[in-house]
């Protein structure tokens, strides 16, 4: 499972990196040296889903897959966002 980060900011929108779903947890793609924090940052951060009325927190060293599957619908501002998550090719 990937999900991409996207970030708009002086004119112009680009991906800065990509978050992929392995077997050792989340993996962090940079598109440049200078995003690496960003990702790392997203990642220190719990999401919040729920109704309103009972709140989860999920965690992305504790329920990765979960993280991933719900990281567009806290990240979907004007300057930062997350894709919807995609399947991941197979690497050899």
């Amino acid at each position: 499972m990937i999900v991409k980060i996207y970030w708009a900011g002086l004119g112009e929108v680009r991906e800065a990196g990509r978050l992929r779903l392995d077997g050792a947890g989340i993996r962090l793609e940079p598109a440049t040296p200078e995003d690496r924090p960003l990702l790392e940052n997203i990642l220190k951060e719990p999401i919040l889903i729920g109704d309103g009325r009972v709140p989860v927190w999920i965690h992305a060293d504790l329920e990765p897959q979960r993280f991933l599957e719900n990281l567009s619908r806290e990240y979907s501002g004007s300057y930062l966002w997350a894709s919807q998550p995609e399947k991941a090719e197979k690497r050899e």
